[in-house]
């Protein structure tokens, strides 16, 4: 069953975009990925800023696009939490690894 024209008229995420220019419905979608219609639904609308990674690959495979066409352009920004509240500098990070003070050719 064709996407219904109101769905059409709400699309905001890449998800919706790809599903509707597919032709396929939120139910039909959510029952393919195996997950709720309202979980669906939340991603589908941009209410999950943390979607599972294995849910969108799915989603990509399903609709037959890369995973990178799915992907909104906040998500490829830093996701804060309250351990971790912006990124640590890479520097630091990759001075203190085992093999850090091991020079190329070894």
């Amino acid at each position: 069953m064709p996407a219904r024209r109101d769905q059409q008229s709400a699309v905001g995420t890449r998800l919706a975009r790809e599903r509707v220019r597919r032709g396929i419905t939120q139910r039909r979608m959510a029952e393919a990925l195996g997950v709720s219609l309202s979980g669906y639904r939340n991603l589908e609308r941009g209410r999950n800023d943390n979607p599972p990674l294995r849910v969108l690959m799915n989603a990509a495979i399903v609709l037959d696009v890369p995973l990178s066409h799915l992907i909104e352009p906040e998500w490829s920004e830093w996701y804060p939490s309250p351990r971790a509240p912006s990124p640590p500098d890479p520097e630091d990070l990759w001075d203190t690894a085992p093999w850090a003070g091991e020079t190329a050719g070894r």
